[in-house]
């Protein structure tokens, strides 16, 4: 009797299939509603977190340009390790550069052009974005130059028709910080046939300039300059090695200099590179310098996130070396050694749109304008946001973003 009381005591408490369905159905429902709450909360939180990561980098330049006794200083936006890195920067000195265009010197009109030099603030942590949020600058029409030669040869920036077709390059536009396509290992190839300025012109960005000792945002700043930026090939190995600079490596290679800043004053200051044509400076300060970055003063800023922009615009995924836009034409699961637009097939999911319509596809989603043809409809979820840099107090402010392009 006992065994079978224990048994009926047992069945009362199994769950029958139905009530078993039953359970899993409303869990279904759960999920159902829980699971994009949670991923509109979790973008949320990553959203409120870059715009505070952008805002802290702002203030760490201004605060910079407050505290600096001789040059500006400025935000400057690097794409590294696949994700924006903003590091303030101080102007220290002026170079005697030559003017290029994609690589190659200009050979007739005027080459040379004076540049400021910038260097990382010392003190100061570079400020890294959450993984997959970016930054855009505008470059108002007429910034980008046509390249030319001649007369009137372009600064050099945002020169690559990879990314910024010639026929659109004096039009508005926003563009991506491009500081890390560029071919590391042939860079790094002891004594290779790639020299420094096959590669170096390829780094080039955008900045947020404030004026020393006031903080004000440097608005009337519309040329190019030089940021110091040393990329990880040893020293005596690559463009460093033997016959790159006819002087003593360890005194001109910034990544063995205790002090950026000294660095570049040091060689600023030495008479011996000033010599040549063009100066022996311009290998190792200079925009044909892997080591440097080319940098244009903006004013207007775009904070967005990169996957949703490439899918309001057409793209089936992100190029998956790169989580971004840019990627190697010539074989996707390599890094790129150019910047130019990933325009493969898969990354497209089909018609692959050229380099200029690309750019015009990103210059509508930043400045939500549904209306241009073979762009965007009206469907489409516009979630950048803009801000302008305020003249007084260098203050971030949101805008509405539109403007003329």
């Amino acid at each position: 009797m006992a065994n079978k009381h224990t048994s009926i005591t047992r069945a009362r408490h199994a769950f029958s299939l139905i009530e078993m369905m039953a359970v899993l159905v409303i869990l279904a429902i759960l999920l159902a509603i829980g699971v994009p709450s949670i991923r509109s909360m979790i973008y949320s939180s990553e959203r409120s977190l870059a715009e505070n990561q952008l805002r802290v980098a702002m203030t760490a330049a201004r605060d910079a340009a407050v505290r600096s006794g001789g040059g500006d200083a400025a935000a400057v936006f690097f794409y590294q390790d696949n994700r924006t890195v903003i590091i303030p920067c101080v102007s220290v000195g002026i170079v005697n550069d030559r003017k290029s265009v994609a690589g190659a010197d200009v050979t007739t009109g005027p080459q040379d052009t004076e540049r400021e030099v910038f260097v990382p603030v010392e003190g100061i942590e570079p400020i890294r974005m959450p993984l997959g949020w970016n930054v855009r600058g505008y470059a108002a029409p007429g910034v980008i130059p046509t390249q030319v030669t001649g007369s009137s040869p372009s600064d050099g920036w945002m020169d690559c028709t990879g990314s910024m077709p010639t026929a659109i390059a004096n039009q508005g536009h926003w563009v991506f910080p491009e500081t890390s396509f560029l071919d590391l290992t042939a860079l790094s190839q002891p004594n290779g046939s790639v020299q420094g300025e096959d590669e170096g012109w390829k780094r080039q960005t955008f900045m947020v300039r404030f004026e020393s000792g006031t903080g004000n945002a440097a608005i009337s700043a519309r040329v190019p300059v030089l940021v110091l930026d040393p990329l990880p090939v040893l020293s005596g190995e690559g463009f460093r090695g033997a016959g790159r600079d006819p002087y003593s490596l360890e005194v001109h290679d910034p990544t063995q200099a205790a002090s950026l800043e000294a660095f570049v004053r040091q060689q600023i200051n030495n008479p011996q590179l000033r010599a040549g044509n063009p100066p022996e400076i311009t290998k190792i300060l200079g925009d044909i310098s892997p080591d440097t970055v080319l940098a244009m003063p903006v004013t207007e800023i775009a904070l967005y996130d990169e996957a949703s922009m490439a899918s309001a615009i057409g793209v089936v995924r992100l190029n998956p070396i790169t989580n971004s836009l840019y990627g190697n034409m010539e074989d996707e699961t390599l890094a790129p050694t150019v910047p130019e637009f990933d325009r493969s097939t898969r990354t497209w999911g089909g018609a692959v749109p050229d380099a200029q319509d690309i750019q015009a596809r990103v210059n509508a989603y930043m400045t939500r304008d549904a209306h241009t043809p073979r762009v965007l409809d009206e469907s489409t979820s516009f979630e950048a946001r803009v801000f302008t840099i305020q003249r007084y107090m260098g203050q971030m402010t949101e805008v509405s973003p539109e403007i003329e392009s």
